[in-house]
This record gives structure tokens, C-alpha cells and sequence, in this order.
């Protein structure tokens, strides 16, 4: 049984269809999930986590599609709780290659995030 908490679809492939990101929760931190990725290939779904370079294991909580480079593709955020051992980076994000994989980045490595204060 999966412990699903978020899911996100987007056309990450520029392909004209929708893809799918499932978050999962990580054993209440004792053992961290890696969210499931599939691409939509003629109707059917297929899991592609490993073959899209999505590695790394939280306490999924969410995911999140936007193009955060500003290169024209959909890059992907996934959301985690925080560990139990308050380990970091508490979130990953991953930058669309364009060549239907991934690479992990960190939050201020080749993007322009600006910070909206509430007041």
C-alpha cells in the first residue's frame, strides 16, 4: 500500500499531453519516498522515475510544475515535510533538461526567484 499525498500533471515533454507526478509520504520520515513520475505515451500512462533522473527520496507532500528557468519547459518542484532528524534541503527541485530527463539544482542555482513579502 502507498502512502500518496500530491499529485501534479503537466505536458513536461512538450508533447501535447499530460504527465503525472505522485508524491509519496516517507514512513513518518524513517523511510523517504521518491515520487513516482510518468509519462503519458499514447494514452497510457508508464513509470519513469529512475529513466527521468527523479532520485532523490522525502516525505512527499506535493509537487509543483513551472517553468522556473524561463527556458520554455516545465521544471518540477516536489514538496516534503520535514524530516525527523530536521535533515535539508527539505524540498527538491529539478530543472527540465529538454531532453526528457532532469537534474537536480539547488533554489538560487541558475534562477531568479523573487520574494514576496505579506505585509
Amino acid at each position: 500500500m502507498h502512502d500518496l499525498h500530491g499529485t501534479a500533471m503537466g505536458d513536461y515533454d512538450n508533447d501535447g499531453d499530460l504527465d503525472l507526478v505522485l508524491t509519496m509520504g516517507g514512513g513518518n520520515g524513517t523511510n523517504p519516498s521518491k515520487a513516482l513520475f510518468y509519462t503519458n505515451k499514447n494514452g497510457k500512462l508508464v513509470l519513469n522515475t529512475g529513466d527521468v533522473n527523479i532520485d532523490k527520496g522525502g516525505r512527499g507532500r506535493g509537487a509543483k510544475w513551472s517553468d522556473m528557468d524561463l527556458d520554455g519547459d516545465l521544471d518540477l518542484m516536489l514538496i516534503n515535510e520535514a524530516s525527523l532528524k530536521h535533515a535539508k534541503p527539505q524540498h527538491f527541485f529539478y530543472k527540465n533538461l529538454g531532453d526528457g530527463t532532469f537534474e537536480y539544482t539547488s533554489v538560487g542555482k541558475g534562477y531568479k526567484i523573487k520574494s514576496h513579502l505579506a505585509r
